[in-house]
């Protein structure tokens, strides 16, 4: 379809409605004044879609002119049987039979244009929205593939050399080598998250923040759990973000961390006691961290699991002085948000 019927196609309907009034007033045989009544309405939609398909982003019906045409036809099929029927009726009071057809092809077809409209819409978004998820899987097969593997060449070298060699340096390499490995798992992690599939089950709380403990190096820190709760939750996404907040408070100094239910019972908590939050309004921004090694992912991929969960997410300072991340609108099993000592 080319560019001046893609962007102007419901102007040009509009013209076909406006030249089949005056058509259709001209060859009918009712008084004059009728015929302007009966004109007005077709006129006036004939007009209205003239001034839409000029006013109408081109891009919109781009790909989808045919879904805008096939919800004319329809529309003009089903007011055919209407048109026919009113102009049963105008032959009665001595108004235009032709016209009254007309109108109700007219009304018809405008209103199927109009639906036809934001169905290409809703289909431009949608294909959008693929075009998307696409290129959000290419990337993340690319991070996977294309720094995964000179990563792990690098450090196979690396050790080689510090068999031979011992310096502080080959340390200083190891360590950013470690720090690139962590920071290509949180950016993997971010860009899976914004899928938008969820397999919510019940899920009993303890044992899936055990789970989440022992994957995290927690060296000598402790862990207490407050609450033999059951939410309804993704699984495997809750562990992932319950494995960075203890990620996170075992890197920024916590020796204790806690794990409980708020005394609202609309959520839970993770508390610890470390030194706390300096810029409490910013631990969700990507990128920020006060921690040396820290990536400044990881409470931002709580904040996108949270999200995918429709949960809603604060971070204030704990009762000791540490970070508290408070997890606000969970759903409860049988509404039991039981705790224990």
């Amino acid at each position: 379809m080319s560019d001046i019927v893609r962007w102007n196609l419901l102007g040009l309907l509009g013209c076909c409605i406006l030249l089949g009034t005056a058509a259709a007033a001209a060859l009918g045989d009712a008084p004059f004044h009728v015929l302007a009544i009966q004109s007005s309405l077709p006129v006036v939609l004939g007009l209205g879609l003239v001034v839409y398909g000029w006013w109408l982003d081109g891009g919109t019906l781009d790909g989808h002119g045919w879904t805008v045409l096939r919800w004319t036809a329809l529309g003009v099929v089903v007011f055919f049987g209407i048109g026919a029927f009113f102009g049963q009726i105008s032959r009665r009071f001595d108004t235009s039979f032709l016209l009254a057809v007309v109108a109700s092809l007219g009304f018809g077809a405008t209103l199927g244009a109009v639906v036809g409209v934001y169905s290409a819409r809703l289909q431009r978004t949608n294909d959008k929205l693929v075009r998307q998820r696409e290129r959000m899987e290419q990337f993340t097969n690319m991070v996977s593939h294309d720094l995964r593997n000179p990563l792990n060449v690098a450090s196979g070298q690396l050790e080689l050399a510090r068999r031979d060699h011992e310096s502080e340096h080959l340390d200083a390499v190891a360590e950013s080598h470690d720090r690139m490995e962590s920071l290509i798992d949180d950016v993997l992690t971010l860009a899976r998250e914004r899928d938008p599939d969820l397999r919510v089950e019940s899920v009993a709380l303890g044992a899936v923040v055990d789970r989440a403990w022992r994957t995290v190096e927690t060296d000598t820190a402790t862990l207490r759990t407050e609450t033999d709760a059951t939410v309804l939750a993704d699984p495997d996404r809750l562990q992932q973000l319950l494995e960075n907040l203890f990620r996170n408070a075992v890197e920024h100094g916590g020796e204790a961390v806690t794990v409980g239910t708020l005394d609202s019972g609309t959520g839970i908590y993770v508390e610890d006691d470390g030194p706390g939050f300096d810029d409490v309004d910013r631990v969700f921004e990507s990128g920020y961290t006060t921690a040396k090694s820290g990536t400044g992912l990881g409470l931002a991929i709580v904040w996108e699991l949270a999200a995918s969960h429709d949960w809603r997410v604060t971070a204030m300072t704990g009762a000791d002085g540490g970070a508290r991340i408070e997890l606000h609108d969970i759903e409860f099993v049988d509404g039991h948000s039981g705790t224990t000592d």
